[in-house]
């Protein structure tokens, strides 16, 4: 006995005071790394990369240390979002057993999923109220340091945006207007369940509102923000609010409209390039080219619809069109931007359905949540469903991990409002 208690000491120290501490350190570790990928959202996609990849480390190293991966793969399997989210990342790498890309090239198209893994793994170790309250926190903090240098490049003070959307922050403007319209829709909740800070939330959310619609140019959030109106309004008065809040976009979406000069401009020009490709097949404007990346890969669709051409596949077979791009003189593209369309062309309907139960399954979860976690889930995924019609959300990094990460900010019930944590 005297030499065999030494022994269990010095193979795991897991249930002596100093092995309980280490362990509680390194996983607390990865939870604040989680906290920190989340202030890294707004800000340089470098920043963010980082964050994760620490946040993986701390994870992969806390989990080894307590001997804990059975209890978290548990936790994996038993939560519905992590299930679906896991089931359809696992379809994706096994579409590329039948794609025609190179092997290399398949695995880096199936790694541009890794959102759905991140959310599966970080679900699996932030759990905890507090937790996931400073994870909102922290992207809140974040993207106030983003709109702030938005406001900075408007006024002349910084240089503008040299890489898609002059006034955004750090980002394009497709992914900087989503948290805009995501930012905007927060603060509505906060207002209701944070009350002591209510004027933080006013201010917060007219400077993002205002920066939507009169500063931004990104359309993708513009378009989306309109649908969360009727989501917040059956909230308020049941059903009876999908007219009101109907009727409150179509005010919000014609004063917009006909006060902000940027978006009038915006959406003149969309109008005037659908015109354009339906009367003259012409591909070569933004909408045009959005038109005719849906014709031709329905064609691609059509030649394997039930299992896909595989992953990785899609820049292949779209550059071998050639001739049978419609119209004839369309750009190759290496995604359709659309999520829907760029998994049924790859992962074929089973990927499709996957996806749908991706989100059946966190519609559903979330009904059983408190009001704002639950409102606030709703609202995200709308703005990434809506989104997914004219972007590759889930395949693009920024808006991917925006999913992911404030999947499991937004997930459960928060601490209380005089809550010390």
């Amino acid at each position: 006995m005297g030499v065999e208690a030494p022994l269990r000491a010095a193979a795991g120290d897991g249930d002596t005071p100093a092995g309980g501490a280490r362990r509680n350190a390194l996983e607390n570790a990865a939870r604040w790394l989680a906290v920190a990928s989340c202030a890294a959202l707004p800000l340089p996609i470098a920043t963010l990369s980082i964050c994760t990849g620490l946040f993986a480390v701390a994870w992969l190293l806390s989990g080894l240390q307590a001997g804990n991966f059975a209890m978290r793969w548990r936790r994996i399997r038993t939560h519905p979002v992590a299930r679906a989210a896991l089931a359809l990342f696992a379809w994706i790498a096994v579409a590329m057993l039948w794609s025609p890309a190179p092997w290399r090239a398949s695995v880096d198209a199936w790694w541009h999923y890794r959102g759905l893994l991140l959310l599966a793994v970080a679900l699996s170790i932030v759990e905890e109220p507090a937790w996931r309250w400073r994870a909102i926190v922290a992207f809140l903090g974040g993207f106030a340091l983003a709109l702030a240098v938005s406001y900075l490049r408007r006024l002349g003070v910084l240089p503008l945006y040299d890489h898609g959307g002059r006034y955004s922050g750090f980002c394009g403007h497709a992914g900087f207007s989503l948290m805009l319209a995501l930012v905007a829709y927060t603060m509505l909740w906060l207002w209701r369940v944070r009350p002591r800070q209510r004027a933080i939330w006013v201010v917060y959310g007219i400077a993002a509102l205002f920066n939507l619609y009169f500063i931004n140019d990104g359309r993708t959030g513009q378009v989306a923000f309109l649908a969360l109106l009727p989501l917040a309004a059956v909230h308020l008065f049941s059903m009876r609010g999908l007219a009101f809040g109907a009727i409150a976009a179509v005010v919000l979406a014609v004063g917009v409209y006909e006060t902000a000069p940027r978006f009038r401009q915006r959406m003149d020009q969309s109008a005037s390039d659908i015109r354009g490709f339906e009367e003259r097949g012409d591909p070569l404007t933004v909408e045009g080219q959005r038109l005719s990346f849906i014709r031709n890969t329905r064609t691609l669709i059509l030649s394997h619809p039930w299992l896909g051409g595989g992953t990785g596949s899609f820049i292949y077979e779209y550059a071998r069109l050639g001739p049978r791009l419609d119209p004839p003189n369309s750009l190759v593209t290496h995604n359709p931007h659309n999520d829907y369309l760029m998994i049924w062309s790859q992962q074929g309907l089973p990927g499709l359905a996957l996806l749908f139960w991706l989100w059946a399954s966190q519609w559903r979860y979330a009904s059983r949540k408190p009001e704002a976690p639950r409102y606030l889930t709703y609202g995200l995924m709308l703005l990434i469903a809506i989104g997914g019609l004219v972007n590759s959300f889930l395949l693009d990094t920024l808006e991917s991990h925006i999913y992911a990460l404030l999947t499991v900010a937004f997930g459960d019930a928060w601490p209380r409002s005089d809550s010390s944590a």
